[in-house]
């Protein structure tokens, strides 16, 4: 049985055991990650919404950066504060294949995967106006997905 050392990153317990399992998933696989989490105000979300986002976001940023070659350029960057009474996460991460996108909207190309990013579009919809218009491709350096919700 794998155990996940879980760190206090914030005040949400559920957020910092996502947080945790997917740094401990990193680590495991030389990939380095920074993580900030200044914001505070998490309880005017629904918990199965955030950590559907956390997750699914951290899942893709991890299997992105599992395929980089070499692995010396690997890195994940998670932020998660507040402005102007908005939650806002950055995830950024490095990858190597190019982005794919259908409708404006990133589409996996394994079979059974991509049901995540429609997840983390239905979860911010349903919590901002904000759409997920801003991600952002960043050349080979990675992709940021600022979403205030």
């Amino acid at each position: 049985m794998n155990t996940v050392l879980s760190f206090r990153y914030c005040v949400n317990e559920s957020v910092n055991l996502i947080v945790s399992s997917y740094a401990n998933q990193a680590a495991v696989n030389h990939i380095p990650m920074q993580i900030s989490i200044t914001a505070t105000e998490f309880s005017r979300f629904q918990i199965t919404d955030l950590c559907s986002l956390f997750a699914n976001a951290l899942e893709n940023a991890l299997h992105a950066c599992q395929q980089m070659n070499p692995q010396s350029q690997r890195y994940i960057s998670l932020k998660v504060y507040e402005k102007n009474t908005q939650l806002c996460i950055q995830i950024k991460n490095s990858y190597e294949q190019p982005v794919v996108f259908a409708d404006d909207i990133p589409i996996s190309r394994s079979v059974n995967h991509g049901i995540g990013v429609q997840s983390m579009i239905s979860v911010v919809e349903k919590n901002t106006m904000v759409s997920m218009d801003s991600l952002q491709i960043m050349g080979n350096s990675g992709f940021r997905l600022p979403c205030n919700i």
